[in-house]
């Protein structure tokens, strides 16, 4: 009975998917940078990656960097790495007494000049295959969206975006922000309360994109029946853990994030 009604929610509310997302990075393009920092020795580290395929990673460059937060102590590393050699991702790994912020710009040095309304099919942003330890969870992620006619950020616990990594144009109203001439967009995080947070981002950052059509749906629906019956127990054992902090985070057993980070960064959640 619950595969059966496991596959008739993905048949019926396949909201905000699609096949032909629009990708901000799949990290396939110069895979293998990294930056380290080993605080207080080293505080702080920045890379520019160019000459990415920009059908890989939008403006074909990857900017990112990390900053040790006061107190820290231990290495920080941040990377683009694949994994068996079919998953790419972004790792941020630290040591158990180091804690330190970060950043992904795309755009920094050269406007993107890239269209991420489409006549209102894209209506978001999202991050693929988010996957956070315990420290990593009391942080927070930020996406800023700058445009020529406005700029706005906003920041999410990351014990939520595990539920749903997503920022939504809608999100942003007020900001005035042109989605169809955006010029640069940064994805920061940062606000760990305790040392030894680690996080993924596997697969891609892309956009939230309308629904698909009737037949994808369908077509959607079989591959996650699929899915649900050949790993369903094993996702939901590795869930269980964010799950059971997810509760306490809700019960009050777990500290809120406070309204500024450790690096005075504007703390906005939605």
């Amino acid at each position: 009975m619950v595969g059966v009604a496991a596959v008739f929610a993905v048949l019926v509310f396949p909201v905000h998917v699609s096949f032909s997302a629009f990708v901000v990075d799949n990290f396939r393009g110069e895979v293998g940078n990294q930056i380290e920092i080993f605080s207080p020795t080293v505080n702080f580290a920045s890379v520019n990656v160019t000459g990415i395929n920009p059908s890989d990673t939008v403006g074909g460059s990857r900017y990112y960097e990390i900053t040790a937060a006061p107190g820290s102590e231990g290495a920080v590393v941040a990377r683009t790495e694949t994994i068996a050699g079919v998953v790419n991702r972004f790792t941020y790994t630290s040591d158990a007494t180091a804690i330190a912020g970060g950043l992904l710009s795309y755009g920094r040095f050269e406007d993107l000049n890239a269209n991420f309304d489409r006549n209102g099919l894209i209506t978001g942003f999202r991050l693929s295959g988010l996957a956070a330890d315990e420290p990593a969870q009391t942080g927070f992620m930020s996406l800023t969206v700058y445009s020529p006619t406005g700029t706005g950020t906003v920041t999410k616990d990351i014990i939520d975006l595990l539920e749903s990594a997503e920022w939504l144009h809608e999100e942003f109203a007020g900001d005035n922000i042109d989605f169809s001439n955006v010029s640069r967009l940064d994805l920061e995080w940062g606000g760990f309360t305790t040392g030894g947070a680690d996080f993924n981002i596997n697969f891609s950052i892309s956009t939230v994109n309308g629904l698909p059509e009737p037949g994808t749906m369908s077509l959607m629906g079989l591959a996650m029946l699929m899915l649900f019956l050949v790993r369903g127990r094993g996702v939901l054992r590795a869930s269980e853990p964010a799950l059971a902090h997810s509760r306490q985070y809700k019960a009050g057993t777990v500290r809120a994030i406070p309204a500024t980070d450790l690096y005075n960064v504007p703390h906005r959640s939605v």
